[in-house]
């Protein structure tokens, strides 16, 4: 287990040397993260991102209805074996052993062997069920030095490095609320179908990873142009970057390391993973609410499910969220409490003409930079269509009006309130004065209603006379 450990550690050494581009057509980054120059290493200066946060790692307890796997994959059938990853000691591979053994860079790489503990066993369980080799793990050291929140000075991000159009090719989702190449199990599941269908067009482990690197129709034209499919005749052409011809030999180093730490001086022992419950949430809330329901930090919220951009579950439909372990029973508790009575939710609010951004955040009862808070520090200049993320919680007012109209017993057509909507516009859309609309909600022309806010839209009904 130790030199399992071990080995995805070796991994996060090489991760941060060569992060690339993905998908098919990208383009690959103008200079090369991993430039060796004779026997020194050029660029690369061992450093790491150190003021990113460091992720304390992915669940391994999922419920049902979460799409990725717990203690394996229960439920879903093992798929074939590929052919095993070969290992070979050749000049350009030991180039890269003795680096990672230098006193300049055995500190860094003993830094990410520690953080790989935190993701080698859910890669490996993830690789055995998609019948990949165990040794692919590495190729994410390489990428991202085990750091689930890297980020590459081309846009490729997570333990991966996926860029977004191959990420969305594999299932993951991005947009403004979710980026699912910064989950590490979710980034796992999609590089790993990624690396098949990539073993699938090439044939060999060595040109996949290749053109995991820098695409595949880089590498398919590089196979066309040299007549062949070795991995190492192909790289003596000019079509391949430095970059992407050292990516390989420097995944071999990190394998050939991890099987043997003892020879090559390495004595790490990793972090262990960080244990979760996982819970249901309903509606869309802020990290800092259910990190009060379950008595835990908002910190250990964000370093769980670090997919999540805003600090908030997203709207519209139920969220799987990572919670420590053993708070997951006193947040399903307070998430019912909640629920029961509608506290806050969000929703997305799209800017008319002519609103300003402090006209958007007193509209919904929220201050200007409570606002950016939630959209970003350095929101641009509002124009029209722009959408914000706004809060969904009725006041005190619009409450006393629900419940007057809940409690009449002759009833009347109900409108709840949606995002941009305005009173005389209501009255419109129902065919009713606008005289009528406020009589009937105990309103004023200046009254301001929110998301969320029901309205009677109709004459309640005269109860009919009993006979006589």
């Amino acid at each position: 287990m130790a030199l399992r450990h071990f080995s995805l550690l070796v991994f996060s050494c090489v991760a941060l040397l060569c992060a690339a581009p993905r998908a098919r057509g990208e383009a690959e980054p103008s200079t090369p993260v991993l430039a060796v120059e004779g026997p020194s290493l050029g660029r690369f200066d061992g450093a790491l991102p150190e003021a990113l946060p460091l992720i304390e790692g992915p669940s391994i307890h999922l419920e049902l209805s979460d799409p990725l796997p717990g203690d394996g994959f229960s439920g879903e059938a093992v798929a074939s074996a590929l052919p095993p990853y070969p290992v070979e000691l050749t000049p350009q591979v030991q180039r890269f052993v003795d680096l990672f053994q230098s006193e300049e860079k055995r500190g860094v790489v003993t830094r990410w062997f520690y953080r790989s503990g935190r993701y080698l066993e859910m890669i490996r369980d993830v690789f055995h069920q998609k019948g990949l080799p165990e040794e692919l793990a590495y190729t994410a050291m390489i990428e991202s030095g085990f750091n689930p929140s890297a980020i590459s000075h081309a846009g490729a991000k997570g333990l991966w490095q996926f860029m977004a159009p191959t990420a969305r090719r594999y299932g993951l989702r991005i947009d403004r609320w979710v980026d699912e190449r910064l989950d590490p199990l979710k980034s796992t599941l999609a590089a790993a179908d990624y690396l098949k269908d990539l073993f699938a067009q090439f044939g060999s482990w060595f040109l996949a990873q290749a053109a995991y690197n820098a695409g595949e129709e880089r590498v398919a034209r590089a196979v066309e142009t040299s007549g062949s499919d070795d991995f190492w005749t192909v790289v003596r052409g000019r079509l391949l970057k430095e970059e992407t011809k050292r990516f390989v030999p420097a995944i071999q180093a990190v394998t050939l390391i991890a099987r043997e730490p003892d020879r090559y001086g390495f004595d790490v022992t990793p972090a262990l993973p960080e244990l979760a419950d996982v819970v249901v949430v309903p509606l869309s809330l802020e990290f800092r609410v259910i990190a009060a329901l379950g008595d835990i930090s908002h910190d250990a919220l964000r370093g769980l499910n670090p997919e999540l951009l805003r600090g908030l579950t997203p709207p519209g439909d139920r969220y799987v969220l990572r919670v420590p372990r053993g708070s997951g029973e006193r947040i399903r508790e307070g998430l019912q409490r909640l629920w029961a009575r509608e506290e806050t939710r969000w929703t997305v609010y799209r800017v008319r003409r002519g609103q300003s951004l402090k006209d958007v955040a007193r509209l919904h009862r929220l201050s200007s930079h409570r606002l950016q808070e939630l959209n970003g520090p350095t929101l641009a200049a509002l124009s029209p269509g722009t959408e914000l993320v706004v809060p969904v919680h009725p006041p005190a007012r619009t409450r006393a009006v629900t419940r007057a109209v809940r409690g009449r017993a002759t009833g009347g057509a109900v409108h709840v309130v949606k995002s941009g909507e305005t009173l005389s516009g209501i009255a419109q859309q129902y065919r009713v004065a606008l005289a009528q609309l406020l009589q009937w909600n105990r309103l004023t022309k200046t009254s301001p209603i929110y998301p969320g806010d029901r309205l009677r839209v109709a004459e309640p009904a005269r109860p009919e006379p009993e006979p006589s």
